[in-house]
């Protein structure tokens, strides 16, 4: 039942079982090794006293208790979605709606939109259920009494646990709807609340610090000194690791604030490689009297150890998820100063992403420098590089001057955090970090009026361009058009059954983590009126690993996951939309050919796997009264997955295997 209703929250708790189990393996393989070297002479028992010390034997049990915790969590939600099933309430897990902490009242209530004309829908959480159990199961009863008395309506217990939307209360809320009018004031709506945030992509090369910026600079904006951040709790968009040396022997202190070991999109234990393995957007509240917020565009880093295709993967991945937004406020170029030369891939980083962008974005591009205390807060000896690879630049004028250059110092977010973790500084560090942090303030309410004042909005939709723009909307077109012909092929098959008079619908919903699909793995069977469907629940990847274990060239991304819904109507198909389907190989080919008359680079393999996982995982028929069909269905199908591969001799249906679909 969970993987119906929570498939993203049980990946995930797969996910933690894994790096455990990895964990707990390692540990035990290490621990012979050693016990093997001290047998031998080559080590010391002191090296195996550590390796099991209580220390990180309690780290393993405060990782293996919250694993525990959540799935007894992912237990009770179970209990409670039977309980709302009983009592005949839908279940609404509100993420898949795409709702996050930049909503308001009026756009989550635009968002939950539902097929019944009339909704009652309660809103909660587990923390709100925890504290309030008595007023949750009133509000139960409640809803229960509306139907009662108006059985028309439909009940919703939306859940807002999983969310980052913050919910203060409990209520009950009524929803219709939408209307076309209504569409059109959620349309202007969105248009105007994209006026109300600032969007600003951070690139840069890999180790430059991207990720412990994004932290600080969300600190700079909230806190106007050291002092007044120390008095209250750090703001962490993101966990923080990093390691420390203190006192006068250098010892070493690993810092860690925030959930580290939840964090799916973070590598910290991989020298070289980008710590961030994609994209990811943190958004959160300017303190000012418009309410505007910062949408800062996290992205993997440039110069990864894993060579350069690793960088193309990385950057083409980066610009695909930038044809998402509607717009940009700046692109902030992340820096340290006195660096002696600047990474190859960073003139290739500019071409690629100008080869989207026009050159009306120019003028959006500054310049950011941390770690930039040592050098006065200048940009020291990397500002001449700078200015000539810009100069060698065949995209145009680069603006780098005084105007969008910020030079900030990040170390005294660092001992803010490890402040926290009770590490002791002396008075002159205090002192020095402190001047540090005031000057970081000061740098960053500069850069937010340079953005507001000095720059015009870039808008992103309309002013694509060129050919990778061409190849990311195919790429986005392949999945939407072979999911609409599998089920197209379903609902020609219920058409054979006389006495059905249903059809199914297909409900796209957009998953809120970088998703993929296993195309090793047997997908989940979902019966669906007379059908098993082969419902995919998305896989994570972290570390370089996925938490189904199998390869990772075995995986294709995804950005949405497909519910499936009966509907009390046939669909009526002609002589003509019957013919279609002896067509359909060509339409297919049409399909690969599209994809192949353009260069796609790295994600050509994957495109072309995708149709074939579009295919072959067409569906999953168990219609034991009618053997004929599915042994048709499979026939039709292996013809056209034959023309996928390229077969030669199998080129179209014949007119048979079409006529069967439409009798």
């Amino acid at each position: 039942m969970l993987n119906g209703y929570l498939g993203e929250q049980l990946c995930q708790l797969q996910q933690q079982w894994v790096y455990l189990k990895n964990l707990y393996e390692n540990d035990i393989k290490q621990l012979k090794h050693l016990i093997n070297d001290v047998c031998y002479g080559r080590g010391d028992i002191s090296i195996i006293d550590k390796t099991i010390s209580p220390e990180k034997q309690n780290d393993f049990d405060d990782k293996f208790n919250k694993v525990t915790k959540n799935l007894n969590d992912l237990k009770e939600k179970g209990k409670l979605i039977r309980n709302l099933k009983e009592k005949k309430i839908q279940y609404c897990n509100v993420v898949e709606y795409g709702i996050d902490q930049i909503d308001n009242k009026i756009t989550i209530e635009q968002k939950l939109v539902f097929d019944n004309e009339e909704n009652r829908i309660l809103y909660s959480n587990d923390h709100l259920i925890k504290i309030n159990t008595k007023q949750f199961h009133t509000l139960l009863d409640n809803l229960c009494e509306q139907r009662r008395k108006h059985s028309e309506i439909c009940l919703i217990y939306a859940d807002f646990s999983y969310s980052s939307f913050e919910l203060k209360d409990m209520m009950i809320v009524p929803s219709k709807r939408h209307s076309d009018e209504n569409k059109k004031s959620m349309k202007e709506e969105t248009l105007s609340s994209t006026s109300n945030i600032i969007n600003i992509l951070l690139l840069g090369e890999t180790g430059v610090g991207k990720s412990t910026f994004i932290n600080a600079f969300a600190n700079y904006l909230t806190f106007n000194t050291l002092e007044k951040a120390q008095t209250s709790q750090p703001m962490v968009l993101m966990p923080v690791s990093f390691l420390t040396t203190v006192g006068d022997n250098f010892e070493e202190h690993t810092v860690k604030f925030g959930d580290v070991d939840s964090l799916n999109n973070e590598v910290f234990d991989r020298p070289g490689q980008s710590v961030t393995q994609r994209c990811k957007s943190y958004v959160f509240n300017l303190n000012d009297s418009d309410r505007k917020k910062l949408r800062i565009i996290d992205t993997p880093g440039f110069g990864d150890t894993r060579g350069i295709e690793q960088d193309d993967r990385n950057m083409e991945h980066i610009l695909e998820y930038l044809s998402n937004f509607t717009h940009l406020n700046a692109i902030c170029f992340l820096l340290k100063p006195n660096s002696s030369r600047l990474n190859i891939f960073f003139r290739s980083c500019l071409t690629q992403l100008f080869s989207l962008l026009d050159r009306n974005a120019l003028n959006n591009i500054i310049f950011c420098f941390t770690s930039a205390r040592s050098t006065f807060y200048t940009p020291g000896d990397t500002a001449p590089l700078v200015k000539k690879m810009l100069s060698s630049l065949s995209i145009g004028d680069v603006p780098f001057k005084k105007e969008n250059t910020f030079c900030f110092d990040n170390e005294s977010f660092r001992y803010l955090v490890a402040l926290q973790n009770r590490i002791k500084f002396n008075d002159d560090e205090k002192h020095e970090y402190g001047m540090s942090w005031s000057t970081s303030v000061t740098q960053s309410k500069r850069l937010i009026d340079y953005i507001r004042k000095s720059v015009v909005v870039y808008r992103i939709e309309g002013n694509l361009q060129s050919m990778k723009y061409v190849q990311f909307e195919i790429i986005h077109m392949i999945r939407p058009i072979l999911e609409t012909m599998r089920n197209y092929l379903r609902n020609l098959i219920l058409r054979t059954q006389d006495s059905v008079n249903v059809s199914l619908e297909l409900y796209p919903k957009v998953i809120s983590f970088p998703g993929t699909i296993c195309i090793s793995c047997v997908p989940y069977s979902l019966l669906v009126g007379q059908f098993w469907i082969a419902k995919i629940i998305p896989h994570k990847i972290q570390n370089n690993h996925c938490t189904c274990e199998c390869s990772l060239d075995q995986h294709i991304s995804i950005d949405y996951k497909l519910e499936y819904k009966l509907s009390k109507k046939s669909l009526k198909y002609d002589e003509n939309k019957i013919n279609k389907i002896e067509k359909l190989p060509e339409d297919i080919r049409e399909v690969r050919n599209l994809i192949q008359s353009v260069n796609l680079q790295t994600n050509a393999t994957h495109i072309i796997t995708s149709i074939d996982w579009g295919i072959e995982a067409i569906i999953i028929i168990r219609l034991s009264s009618n053997n004929n069909l599915v042994t048709q269905m499979d026939k039709i199908l292996k013809k056209v997955e034959s023309i996928l591969k390229g077969a030669p001799e199998l080129t179209t249906l014949n007119s048979d295997d079409a006529r069967f679909l439409g009798e």
